[in-house]
């Protein structure tokens, strides 16, 4: 009880220091509240909230020519008229007056580029900053449109002065430039602190799952290769390690900076990782699908064409203009995706019944995923209406339902079967080990019986030169034969063998078997150690005694053959058996006591080179074995 108590006591002890460093860690994924100052013109979004009313904020909107300043005029939704000519560049400057610990300007300045100055100092600028001066500048309109606003960090005394910002305007073709609006750009004053901690939990969001799905990949790839080296090759676990790195390949690619450091492709570089993700998944749900696995693999296959459409459309540059297009970019892969997920859950259910180690793990874990999600979707708005829920919004959280099932069961599923294999190699060794003791004490009892026939014969025979009556000394005569003789079945030339069948097949006549030897031939040395030559014949003769001894043989008999051939020792052991009694035995579960005899036999010979065959019929089971005789 104490023992008990004290493992759920470190499991919890365990749980609870996880769970606290993790919260640690999660915290860095959400940014800093802070201090934000909006000083946008224009509302954010499409469509301006209710009650919006237009408000400067305290900026002036001007153009300036050398020393020569003018005002613009509001259109009261954020834009300005009054341009001199097109593509001039208008100014828009307020003093500076909310308290910040650590000054950040950002300016979402989209298309345009521009210059920031602080009391007509030059602070920023997209084109020869030192040459900078307001009311000189002509700035132009960007080729490309940048991904992320502009960020200028203002000096701590940057309260009580003017700041200023310089925007290029466009030029439109046949439009007088009085009829022109100009857009000021969005400005927000924020802290830098809570900007950097928005940095900070920008890439903790993405660097988290993506080092999870890289770190489980790599734990399924150190699983398969040690399965490898121990004879237990598993390849679908590659097919899972496949899945996690599409998953965290997904993970990089929606990262803000992704192209920056990768650069730019011609495709959705992240929905179709996504995809590949989903198709490896259902490779290795494939590979665990036993016989009926062909059903899994036909849809994994039609779902994998459908997604080299869609990479081939993107590829190509395809527009999405037609119906057909769109069914075969989007609808199909999505379709077939859903479809391959319900097929594995619910094979996975016909699986479970009959027993399957990983279905049996992994339905329970994806069926409680596909809960959570729909218990948290709940939780944080109201459920959609059916007719806006579709399938491409159930598809992935499904995929990540069934992929975190497929991973924990794979794990489970191999550390078990190491397990299972470390008390199976345990049980053999103790079960040879038992095996020799019983060979050695057999030798033990032989030596004392020989020993004791040699005293007694001795005895005897001075008994008999010693007494005169005929009578006496005939009968001393007969005794003194009797006892010279050795009750022996086998007499094979090695002696290991000898006494291993003579002590368990008068064993077996005690019990009523017949036994039957045609030849009994055996070299004096063969290439398996004493360990190895006893545990091999004591569990073939336990074997056949067993099958003997089944209940509904008429006739229980075992029949032994052993000679010598083309330089192989070979041993044939037959016994009755019925037929219930034979397929248990090739149904035995590893633990079982003749399930371990099986496979001691199974290994000895493999070792040693050697051949072994099973032939059964209605009232016999018979096994040959072969092994190749040392030099």
């Amino acid at each position: 009880m104490r023992e008990r108590l004290c493992r759920w006591a470190l499991a919890a002890v365990s749980l609870v220091l996880c769970a606290l460093f993790a919260l640690g860690l999660l915290a860095y994924t959400q940014p800093m509240e802070a201090q934000v100052y909006d000083l946008s013109f224009v509302w954010e979004g499409e469509t301006p909230p209710e009650g919006w009313v237009f408000s400067d904020k305290g900026w002036t909107v001007f153009i300036q020519e050398g020393t020569e300043k003018r005002e613009l005029v509001p259109n009261g939704v954020g834009g300005y008229t009054g341009l001199d000519f097109p593509g001039q560049t208008i100014y828009f400057s307020r003093v500076l007056a909310e308290p910040l610990d650590a000054p950040t300007l950002q300016i979402a300045a989209a298309d345009s580029a521009i210059a920031v100055f602080l009391d007509d100092v030059p602070l920023y600028a997209d084109f020869d900053r030192e040459k900078a001066a307001i009311g000189a500048l002509r700035l132009p309109t960007l080729d490309a449109y940048r991904t992320e606003p502009v960020t200028i960090s203002l000096p701590m005394d940057y309260r009580g002065r003017t700041l200023t910002i310089a925007q290029g305007t466009y030029i439109y073709e046949g439009v007088p430039a009085a009829e022109i609006t100009a857009y000021p750009a969005a400005v927000t004053l924020l802290c830098g602190y809570a900007y950097e901690s928005g940095l900070i939990a920008q890439s903790f969001r993405t660097a988290i799952p993506a080092a999870l799905a890289y770190a489980a990949a790599a734990l399924l790839l150190a699983l398969m290769v040690w399965r490898a080296f121990h004879d237990r090759r598993d390849p679908g676990l590659l097919w899972a390690a496949l899945a996690l790195f599409f998953v965290m390949a997904r993970e990089v690619g929606t990262a803000p900076f992704f192209y920056q450091y990768f650069g730019r492709t011609q495709f959705d570089f992240a929905g179709l990782a996504r995809f590949f993700a989903l198709a490896a998944l259902l490779a290795f749900l494939s590979s665990r699908a036993g016989k009926r696995r062909w059903a899994l693999w036909v849809l994994t296959g039609l779902y994998t064409l459908s997604v080299s459409i869609y990479l081939v459309i993107e590829l190509r540059g395809l527009e999405l203009t037609s119906d057909l297009l769109i069914f075969l970019a989007v609808s199909l892969p999505v379709l077939l995706g859903f479809c391959a997920l319900l097929a594995a859950l619910a094979l996975g259910g016909l699986f479970w019944r009959k027993e399957s180690r990983f279905y049996r793990l992994f339905c329970p874990i994806m069926l409680a995923g596909i809960l959570l999600f729909v218990a948290g979707a709940a939780l944080a708005r109201p459920l959609p209406s059916l007719s806006g829920v579709t399938l491409h919004y159930l598809l992935w959280p499904v995929m990540a339902a069934a992929l975190t099932a497929a991973v924990l069961s794979a794990v489970a599923e191999v550390l078990s079967g190491e397990v299972a294999r470390q008390t199976e190699a345990r049980a053999l060794a103790e079960r040879e080990r038992m095996a020799l003791a019983s060979y050695e004490s057999l030798l033990r009892q032989q030596q004392e019986i020989l020993m004791l026939r040699h005293d007694m014969t001795k005895h005897l025979r001075v008994l008999q030169g010693m007494v005169t009556e005929p009578q006496a000394a005939a009968y001393l005569h007969s005794l003194t034969g009797e006892v010279a003789q050795t009750r022996t079945m086998a007499n094979t030339g090695n002696q290991m063998i000898d006494i291993l069948l003579n002590s368990r097949l008068a064993a077996a006549q005690d019990a009523g078997i017949a036994v039957e030897l045609q030849l009994t031939q055996a070299p004096e040395r063969l290439g398996l150690s004493d360990t190895e030559l006893c545990s091999l014949l004591m569990n073939l003769l336990d074997n056949a005694v067993a099958g003997a001894q089944a209940p509904g043989v008429a006739k229980p008999y075992i029949k032994l053959d052993l000679h010598l051939k083309n330089g192989f020792f070979v041993f044939t052991c037959e016994n009755a058996a019925v037929w219930e009694w034979m397929k248990r035995e090739h149904k035995k579960e590893p633990m079982q006591t003749h399930g371990l005899g099986r496979k001691i036999i199974q290994q000895i010979v493999t070792r040693h080179g050697g051949l072994l065959r099973t032939e059964t019929g209605d009232d016999f089971y018979r096994v040959i074995l072969a092994l190749p005789i040392s030099a």
